[in-house]
């Protein structure tokens, strides 16, 4: 199992884009790494039971994280959803940060063209 994740192992569409999906052979390595534990946090690495654990990218597929074997992380329902809460909260987190630099940039122009308007 380790040879595979050494490979990356690749489970390829035919357009040559990674699919979203991880196939049996690679859900079966992941799971067998991990000696059928959770790799989320929030339930405290138990044991999951094959029939609901759930597959996740490491580095989301949307932001071009490959479906492969070091890419892939075996975890219980509840972990996943958890996983994915706390992403979206960085995510939102991190749009805000930026809206609020935009608008300093934006406030700091004004007043800027508003000082160069009355000299």
């Amino acid at each position: 199992m380790v040879k595979l994740r050494e490979t990356g192992f690749f489970n390829r569409q035919k357009d040559g884009r990674d699919k979203r999906s991880f196939s049996k052979t690679q859900k079966d390595a992941i799971y067998e790494e991990q000696q059928g534990l959770c790799a989320g946090e929030w339930c405290g690495h138990s044991s999951v039971d094959r029939r609901i654990v759930e597959y996740h990218h490491v580095e989301e597929w949307a932001e071009e994280g490959k479906t492969n074997i070091q890419n892939g992380i075996a975890v219980c329902p509840n972990c996943h959803a958890w996983i994915h809460y706390y992403a979206n909260l960085e995510k939102q987190k991190m749009k805000d940060l930026a809206d609020d630099e935009d608008e300093k940039t934006n406030k700091d122009t004004s007043y800027s063209n508003w000082l160069m308007g009355r000299r």
